[in-house]
């Protein structure tokens, strides 16, 4: 029986690497101004005028309890989540890759208490886990 792959964007957010299914990624675009919104939690930077869109950024390093390393490799995944347009701030896109279905194991010991509310497992490939990120948790605040 084949293994089913899963296409995957491979990004980082400190010295961890982290993916989405690459189903969820609209577009990967270069850090831009961000205009601040009054009220808003913590972690949402802002928005964004994509074409004329605006886009709510959430600040991912901070969602995850990380810090963000603002330099010029910095990129605003935007996702596409039952059609609304959301931003995540990362660190660095790495790659777009396939991974096989099978390869995708839980986590149960994540390097972070925070992160365990937005996983949906961890894929181990060379030295260096990926960790897959649920994007209804991410989007919308941790599950219990």
């Amino acid at each position: 029986m084949q293994e089913v792959k899963r296409q995957v964007v491979v990004f980082t957010v400190g010295d961890e690497f982290y993916a989405f299914d690459i189903d969820w990624v609209r577009e990967i675009i270069v850090m831009q101004k961000i205009q601040q919104t009054p009220n808003a939690p913590d972690d949402v930077e802002g928005v964004i005028d994509l074409r004329g869109h605006v886009i709510p950024v959430i600040n991912l390093p901070r969602r995850l309890g990380r810090c963000r390393r603002q330099d010029s490799n910095e990129r605003i995944l935007v996702l596409d989540f039952d059609g609304w347009e959301v931003g995540l701030i990362v660190d660095q896109v790495e790659a777009v890759k396939f991974i096989d279905d099978g390869s995708v194991a839980s986590c149960s010991d994540p390097p972070t208490q925070v992160l365990r509310h937005y996983l949906e497992g961890v894929v181990n490939e060379g030295s260096l886990p990926i960790y897959l990120l649920e994007v209804a948790s991410i989007i919308s605040g941790p599950r219990d």
